[in-house]
C-alpha cells in the first residue's frame, strides 16, 4: 500500500508538469484549477505514505514491539532496507514536511510585509480592496492580501502610463486578490522547498506560477474590452522599468503573458486531459484506501485490540 500511495501522490504533484510538457495555450483558470487540486494532494498522500512506511520501525524503536507488529499488518509494511530503510522513510517525511512548512512561511512573511500601513502612501477604500498610491517616480504595483486587500500603485507607474494602461494594472492587480492568488502562491513556494527532489516538479510549479499572471490579464482583459491593450501595457512595463519581484512585470512570466495574450487557448482537450488525469489518480487513490481498510478490518477483528 505504501509504495502504491507514494507513487500516486508523486505522480499528482506532477500533473502540472505534464501540461506544460504538452506545450498547448490553455485556459489559464484551467491550468490554476487543475494544479490547486493535484498539487496539495498529492503532497499529501505521499508525506501520508513516508510516515505510513515509518510507523512499525518507530513503535518498534520505543519498545512496543507488539504495537509495531499489528500496525506493521494493518498497513501492510514493505520497505527495502528493513527497520532501517523505514526510519529513513520517517526522516525524508520529516524533513519534506518541514521544508514545505519553512517555504509556506516565508512566502507568508513575505506576503505580509507588502502590506503598506495606513501612514505610508494615499490609502483611497476601492472595490474589495484599498487603492493604495505611493509617493515615489519608480513604476511599482502589486497586490497585498490583508483586511483590507490592497492594489498598490506608484506615482511613477501612474506617470508612465495612460489612463486605460492604469486601469489594465489595476484590474490585474484585483484579480490576483479576487482568485486568492495569495494562497496559490503560498502553496507553490512550500511546494518548491518540498519537492525540489522530484524531477519535473519545478517546471510544474513554474507553469502554476506563470497561469496565475494569465488569469489576472484575462480578467483584465474582459474589463477592459481587449486583449491587445493588456499586451501593450505588459509591453510598455516590461520595457520601461526593472523588474522588482513583487511588481505588474515579473520577468519570469513576460514573454509567456504576451504569447498568452496574442493567442485565444482553445485546448479544451488538454483541459480535459489534466481534469481526467487528476481524477484517475484520486481514483485509484480511493481504490488503494477502500483495500486497505478490507485489510485493516479482517486484521483488527482477528487481533485483541487496535492501536490505531
Amino acid at each position: 500500500m505504501n509504495l502504491a500511495l507514494f507513487l500516486l501522490g508523486a505522480l499528482l504533484t506532477l500533473v502540472p508538469a505534464g501540461l506544460a510538457r504538452l506545450d498547448r495555450p490553455v485556459q489559464a483558470t484551467h491550468v490554476v484549477m487543475i494544479s490547486r487540486a493535484a498539487v496539495p494532494t498529492g503532497f499529501v498522500v505521499l508525506v501520508l505514505a513516508l510516515i505510513a512506511t515509518a510507523a512499525p520501525a518507530a513503535l518498534e524503536l520505543v519498545a512496543m514491539s507488539h504495537l509495531a507488529e499489528l500496525c506493521e499488518r494493518l498497513i501492510a509494511h514493505t520497505v527495502v532496507g528493513g527497520a532501517p530503510g523505514a526510519l529513513v522513510g520517517g526522516a525524508v517525511a520529516a524533513l519534506i514536511a518541514a521544508s514545505a512548512s519553512r517555504g509556506m512561511y516565508s512566502a507568508w512573511i513575505d506576503q505580509r510585509s507588502s502590506y503598506v500601513e495606513a501612514e505610508v502612501g494615499t490609502h483611497m477604500p476601492g472595490d474589495h480592496c484599498t487603492l493604495v498610491l505611493l509617493d515615489t517616480p519608480h513604476m511599482v504595483a502589486f497586490s497585498s492580501p490583508g483586511t483590507p486587500p490592497q492594489v498598490v500603485l506608484s506615482r511613477g507607474a501612474i506617470d508612465g502610463l495612460t489612463t486605460l494602461q492604469q486601469r489594465v494594472v489595476i484590474e490585474h492587480e484585483r484579480a490576483h486578490i479576487r482568485q486568492n492568488h495569495h494562497v496559490d502562491l503560498m502553496l507553490i513556494n512550500a511546494a518548491r522547498g518540498a519537492l525540489r527532489w522530484l524531477p519535473g516538479a519545478r517546471a510544474g510549479l513554474s507553469y502554476w506560477r506563470e497561469a496565475l499572471e494569465w488569469q489576472a490579464d484575462d480578467h483584465a482583459a474582459r474589463v477592459v474590452g481587449s486583449r491587445d491593450e493588456v499586451a501593450a501595457t505588459v509591453r510598455n512595463w516590461a520595457t520601461t522599468t526593472p523588474n522588482t519581484g513583487l511588481a505588474f512585470n515579473a520577468a519570469e512570466t513576460v514573454d509567456r503573458r504576451l504569447s498568452n495574450l496574442n493567442s485565444q487557448p482553445q485546448h479544451k482537450l488538454i483541459a480535459s486531459i489534466g481534469w481526467l488525469s487528476v481524477a484517475s489518480l484520486w481514483v485509484a487513490g480511493g481504490v488503494v484506501v477502500a483495500r486497505w481498510l478490507v485489510h485493516a478490518h479482517a486484521v483488527t477483528t482477528a487481533a485483541s485490540y487496535c492501536p490505531i
